[in-house]
């Protein structure tokens, strides 16, 4: 007579998706869909079953060209440009003999889109890889190809990427509004550890519950699934620029040294 035991591991199950609703973007075409998208990415854990319930990929590339790109765009100026300091109450001064303004906007802007669009590409095929190796198509999904439902959960929060960490644009902007005697303000430090964070973890927690729900990827597993694409990105942004607070890395010849500017 066969025993069995109780307390035996059973097979992970990825819960159904059928119930879920499709995310804005796919269910209300382009225009409207756009804003409704925009609300959804502060509500990751709301939306993580939509992944799985398009079909195509344009719509979420749409998207990501619309949200990312400008914000990739806006991210580069504030710390990588040669000609402007910002700082002290909306500040800007124009550091005397460091070149045309124009073009040093323009070419502090390519950094911004080049580094977020190395940390988006490394974080994209990762994500995708590890999704598809430890997944399982869900129960409803409408698309069976794991690392397409992966990349479309990474176009739909790539929006997040320009906005997080030291030099991100949150925190650019903050430290841009500051006036200086505020600086160091215990609440004014509070709030800076939240803007760097915040973008962070809310992305980190949308593409986890994106790779539960949309990848039937198991609880267990998701935090390396989404764990690896976050610190690879990391590595390879101190890789281009260095650490952030003085110039180093592969960019460095391209990236401005701090040097001390007046008041304006």
């Amino acid at each position: 007579m066969e025993r069995h035991d109780e307390h035996e591991e059973q097979p992970y199950v990825p819960e159904s998706v059928e119930d879920d609703p499709e995310l804005a973007i796919e269910r209300r075409g382009l225009l409207r869909g756009f804003f409704g998208t925009l609300r959804e990415s502060v509500h990751p854990i709301l939306s993580s079953g939509g992944y799985a319930l398009g079909e195509k990929v344009a719509p979420a590339l749409f998207f990501c060209i619309l949200t990312f790109v400008p914000l990739a765009l806006l991210q580069g100026i504030i710390p990588y440009t040669h000609t402007l300091s910002f700082g002290d109450g909306f500040g800007i001064v124009v550091r005397q003999g460091r070149g045309d303004v124009g073009l040093d906007v323009f070419h502090a802007m390519g950094i911004g889109l080049l580094v977020c669009s190395v940390r988006f590409v490394a974080m994209g095929v990762s994500f995708a890889s590890l999704a598809r190796a430890f997944g399982q198509v869900p129960a409803g999904a409408k698309d069976e190809n794991l690392a397409r439902v992966a990349w479309r959960a990474m176009l739909l929060r790539a929006h997040w990427i320009p906005l997080q960490g030291t030099m991100g644009l949150a925190a650019g902007l903050m430290h841009w509004a500051l006036p200086k005697s505020a600086s160091s303000s215990v609440a004014i430090l509070f709030l800076a550890l939240l803007l760097v964070a915040m973008p962070l973890v809310v992305h980190f927690v949308a593409l986890r519950h994106a790779a539960i729900r949309s990848c039937g990827v198991s609880k267990f597993a998701s935090l390396l699934v989404v764990l690896v694409p976050f610190v690879l990105a990391g590595v390879l942004e101190h890789i281009l620029i260095g650490n952030g607070y003085e110039p180093g890395g592969v960019l460095e010849a391209w990236l401005p040294t701090p040097t001390p500017v007046e008041a304006p």
